[in-house]
């Protein structure tokens, strides 16, 4: 009786624990908008001659992959993964030539919103 006591004590700890699938598609969101902000970022290095342009191409396709991973991931909202697909490309786009850097700001802030709602949609609503 014991054993079953203590498994079925953590089984409920354990689901307890777990984010909601709200919470996983809000940081799901912020990884993508986070892969913009880098792309942004290395194209003011390179204006500035502090990066090669073959290390802005490389994050910059590193970013389109990782954006069109993460737009498979989402379970609750039919929208970040339609986000994602913009940004991915608008990302590769940016690979063959100098980004696009308002859009990938506008897309950004997009999926940041989107975070945010998921956020109010799990009763959290925090900023991160």
């Amino acid at each position: 009786m014991t054993r079953l006591a203590t498994l079925t004590a953590l089984t409920i700890l354990a689901t307890a624990c777990a984010p909601s699938p709200e919470l996983v598609d809000a940081h799901l969101l912020e990884r993508a908008a986070s892969w913009a902000s880098s792309v942004q970022f290395a194209g003011e290095l390179r204006d500035a001659q502090r990066v090669p342009d073959s290390y802005v191409r490389q994050v910059t396709k590193q970013a389109a992959g990782e954006v069109r991973t993460l737009a498979s991931q989402f379970t609750t909202t039919a929208e970040a993964p339609i986000a994602c697909g913009r940004l991915a490309s608008a990302l590769s786009d940016a690979a063959n030539r100098p980004a696009d850097r308002p859009r990938l700001r506008e897309l950004e802030l997009q999926l940041r919103d989107l975070a945010q709602d998921r956020r109010r949609a799990d009763g959290s609503g925090a900023a991160r």
